[in-house]
């Protein structure tokens, strides 16, 4: 069968390649994003989406691994199903439940803490 562009952004490479096209990333394709964003500047909506998010990803960074270690525990300990059974809408949820509660500590407790902060030490 033939492979579209986009089978490629979701398929692994075999572990014969893995190496070289790990090199690749990392050299190539790692600073040539880097570089872009450089040079992009969001406005409107983006702008406002790229805010939201970067509020949101240091929360998102420390959380998504224990929040989703819980539900996997609680699905197949209390529940008897694996978390495969509900893949990939389980995902899609656990994302927007977890930029959700990462939006709602940045609000609550991340800016009032670093402003509580700054105004000690500045």
């Amino acid at each position: 069968p033939t492979r579209r562009s986009s089978d490629l952004m979701t398929a692994a490479p075999s572990e014969s390649l893995r190496p070289y096209f790990e090199f690749v990333v990392i050299i190539f394709v790692f600073p040539a994003i880097i570089y872009a964003a450089l040079w992009f500047e969001p406005v409107g909506v983006v702008a406002r989406v790229c805010k939201f998010l970067g509020a949101t990803s240091y929360a998102i960074y420390i959380l998504h691994c224990p929040v989703g270690l819980l539900v996997q525990d609680y699905l197949k300990e209390l529940r008897g199903v694996s978390v495969e059974a509900y893949a990939p809408y389980g995902g899609v949820v656990l994302i927007a439940l977890l930029l959700a509660v990462c939006w709602l500590l940045d609000k609550i407790y991340d800016t009032p803490v670093r402003r509580f902060l700054m105004s000690r030490l500045g």
